[in-house]
């Protein structure tokens, strides 16, 4: 046995020796290896000479692969292709290599990325986010800056939905109310504002240009008959007097709105303009007009028109933020009552009409998704008797809901 492992080990030395001691050929050049073929009658075509002839394998069936046909001891047809050889797929891998993929580390060289996502600016029906059916609750609470007995919180609050009627028409019911908070105890209390019933078709002007008009009328349920103006006045506050007919009492309020959007880039500019009417209800009350006699009167027999205006510029659609900039025009209110909001401060100057122009501005937060949308603002009064911002008052507004088209 020895003897066998030293034999072994003397031909690996021999072999070992002989392989170092060939010397490498150039390209082009014979090697010892096609000096031998050429003795053995074959013949090495020039082309596979050097290291830049790749191999080529013979493919499955082909003479020359074991088991092929014509290869000594193997049935005529040869054996069929085993995996493993050249030319077969090993076992557990596919058959051709998987197309290359776009982009990533693993991408052929100049294949281009997918371009990224765009962030979703319009419905499928081509109309902006904001626009959607859905269901929503409008919050927004006032906070005077007086600590005297004048002293005024408020919360106005409303229900709404907006039903799609057709593609880019829809139907908008709203139900306002709120509450109002005060030093006396006879002014505090819950208040049912005037609900209301809207339309408003959109119209697609550009692509990125929208116009949506519409208009409604509301219901006369706020009435001095039943709820002290002291309780229900406040409520206006806490939007800066935007809507102000869902709070003012014994009126058919008719309105119009219209509204134009656009957008451009990752800014979205908006702009309204909504006429209201204020219709005087029918409603009437019992007044003595001698001390025999007495007669109904109108709690309100007057017609007002108030005008409310608004821009914003927002930036982002998704995910955004902005300035809004608003004003409410009460062209026809020449006399007032202290109660309200533009009144003035009577108590304290009866010369002192108030103004009956209101100015305010509100930085704004906005999330529009799927499902959910979320707006978030700091009301900011400019002109008296609700402003200026911080110092009279100031106000928080939320809207939040869910879309459900």
């Amino acid at each position: 046995m020895h003897q066998t492992l030293r034999t072994a080990l003397a031909s690996a030395t021999l072999g070992i020796g002989w392989l170092l001691c060939t010397p490498v050929a150039a390209q082009g050049e014979p090697t010892p290896w096609d000096d031998a073929n050429k003795s053995s009658g074959g013949e090495v075509a020039p082309a596979d000479r050097g290291p830049s002839a790749a191999p080529v394998a013979p493919g499955p069936g082909e003479v020359g692969m074991p088991g092929a046909a014509g290869t000594p001891g193997a049935p005529p047809g040869g054996y069929p292709p085993q995996p493993g050889y050249p030319g077969t797929p090993a076992p557990g891998w596919p058959a051709a290599p998987y197309p290359p993929q776009a982009g990533g580390p693993w991408a052929a060289p100049g294949a281009a990325a997918p371009p990224p996502q765009e962030p979703q600016t319009v419905t499928r029906e081509g109309i902006p986010l904001g626009y959607r059916g859905g269901f929503a609750i409008d919050a927004a609470g006032f906070a005077s800056g007086r600590s005297d007995a004048l002293s005024v919180a408020a919360a106005a609050l409303a229900l709404t939905a907006r039903v799609r009627l057709y593609e880019r028409t829809f139907l908008e019911p709203r139900l306002p109310f709120g509450f109002r908070q005060s030093a006396e105890e006879k002014d505090r209390g819950f208040v049912l504002g005037n609900p209301s019933l809207a339309g408003q078709h959109v119209l697609v002007l550009t692509p990125t240009i929208w116009l949506a008009l519409g208009g409604g009328f509301g219901l006369p349920v706020l009435s001095r008959a039943v709820q002290a103006d002291a309780v229900y006045a406040p409520l206006s506050y806490p939007n800066g007097v935007w809507n102000l007919h869902e709070y003012y009492p014994d009126i058919v309020p008719v309105f119009v709105r219209a509204g134009l959007e656009t957008h451009f880039g990752q800014f979205l500019l908006r702009v309204q303009a909504n006429p209201v009417l204020y219709v005087p209800s029918p409603r009437t009350r019992l007044v003595a007009v001698s001390p025999t006699t007495a007669q109904n009167v109108r709690y309100n027999a007057n017609y007002e028109l108030a005008f409310e205006h608004a821009a914003e510029l927002q930036y982002g659609h998704e995910i955004g933020g902005g300035l809004r900039v608003q004003g409410v025009a009460l062209p026809t209110f020449a006399q007032v009552d202290s109660g309200h909001p533009f009144g003035g401060d009577v108590a304290h100057d009866p010369d002192d009409k108030g103004d009956f122009y209101h100015f305010s501005i509100e930085p704004f937060f906005a999330v529009e998704r799927e499902l959910l949308f979320l707006r978030l603002g700091l009301m900011m009064p400019i002109n008296r008797p609700v402003g200026p911002p911080f110092d009279q008052s100031w106000g928080l507004r939320l809207t939040t809901g869910l879309h459900v088209d």
